[in-house]
């Protein structure tokens, strides 16, 4: 009998699971139960639960004929409904992007079971050209791991590839030292969108990731303690087949948190605000919704040109935070805390880039401390 139930999984959240006993492989003579964890909703869980109970009723749960060989988008369809259900919308969409553009059309129609390393290489020797290519080879894996897991295969042709060699691409920049940041607010100063000059300004100065600072509304702006509460993202989905914005929650539970902001930050946001009459502090030209994620990418792009800047994306400016936070001194779990990171790791990873000023006083600081 199945024992289906709810559960909290490590972030606090929770999900549902279920156990079932399948019966005995005679494959093996051994009496066989599986596991599926992860459903979002009850109601979630009971549809997989029937599906795999009417395998189990018919006598195809241990089907091996040629029927059951399926192809690796066959299992990609149902490797997807367990992975969808442990990620964001907005995340869910870039992988199934991923699998269109890249995965299904090289691996998408061959069958599992005759899938073997050396096709494995060959497919993913064609991704070499793009930077996400242990990205793609992870899914395809992970694609593979879920066909090992319901035997429909015995081994994965994906542990044994060699991952090409990426090739580098041109350097870009991924943050501004302190004179480009000065030089990049000097330049909006006198630019007369306010709205515009207000958020740019904002995700410098605070570090927020732009889903974050679209989500935010006028109530999570403390004007008396120079806060602003961040528990909301802006984020992507594809309904119907067309792709939507829609509001989700923080994107880990660190992400939950309450950002400290400048004075002539905040300034620019009151400054704003007497212009604007929704609920949201950054909103559209009707004044009655969420301003488009792509808005910030256009009008730092504009400022950038004013400040006569190299380009650097929205994110950049979250990088240009973290990067002037390590400057100034602030420790790895001061940056982790401000900027939200769920992992220390992460901080360290992308944040542990010094700015010239820093690394050209290293020969002065060390000669100031010995002193002789």
């Amino acid at each position: 009998m199945a024992q289906l139930r709810k559960y909290t999984k490590s972030n606090g959240s929770t999900a549902w699971m279920f156990k079932i006993y399948l019966g005995v492989d005679p494959n093996t003579g051994k009496e066989k139960h599986t596991t599926k964890r992860g459903f979002r909703t009850q109601k979630d869980a009971k549809i997989a639960l029937k599906r795999l109970e009417a395998k189990v009723a018919d006598g195809t749960i241990f089907n091996t004929t040629d029927d059951q060989n399926y192809s690796f988008k066959d299992v990609w369809i149902e490797w997807r409904e367990g992975y969808k259900q442990s990620v964001s919308e907005s995340t869910l969409l870039k992988t199934d992007r991923m699998f269109k553009l890249h995965i299904l059309p090289i691996f998408g129609d061959y069958k599992v079971k005759s899938l073997d390393t050396a096709t494995a290489q060959s497919g993913v020797n064609n991704w070499s050209e793009y930077v996400s290519s242990n990205k793609m080879i992870g899914y395809a894996k992970s694609v593979m791991n879920y066909a090992l897991t319901e035997e429909y295969v015995i081994r994965n042709p994906f542990d044994l590839i060699v991952k090409p060699k990426v090739e580098p691409l041109k350097k870009e920049k991924k943050f501004y030292e302190t004179d480009e940041l000065k030089k990049l607010m000097s330049a909006i100063d006198d630019w007369d969108h306010l709205q515009a000059r207000a958020l740019i300004r904002l995700i410098a100065f605070t570090g927020l990731r732009r889903g974050e600072a679209l989500a935010l509304t006028w109530d999570d702006l403390d004007e008396k303690n120079k806060t602003l509460m961040v528990n909301k993202a802006l984020g992507r989905k594809e309904r119907e087949g067309k792709t939507e914005i829609y509001l989700k929650g923080p994107k880990n539970k660190a992400s939950n948190r309450i950002a400290s902001v400048d004075q002539k930050t905040m300034d620019m946001l009151l400054e704003w605000k007497e212009f604007n009459e929704s609920k949201w502090i950054f909103t559209n030209e009707r004044n009655d919704g969420w301003l488009t994620l792509s808005k910030p990418v256009k009008w730092l792009k504009i400022a950038e040109k004013k400040a006569g800047l190299p380009y650097l994306d929205v994110h950049g400016l979250r990088h240009t935070h973290a990067s002037l936070l390590f400057e100034a001194g602030a420790s790895v779990k001061e940056v982790q805390a401000r900027l939200g990171h769920g992992q220390a790791s992460t901080t360290m990873e992308i944040y542990t880039h010094i700015t010239n000023a820093s690394r050209d006083s290293f020969a002065e600081k060390f000669s100031d401390h010995v002193d002789f």
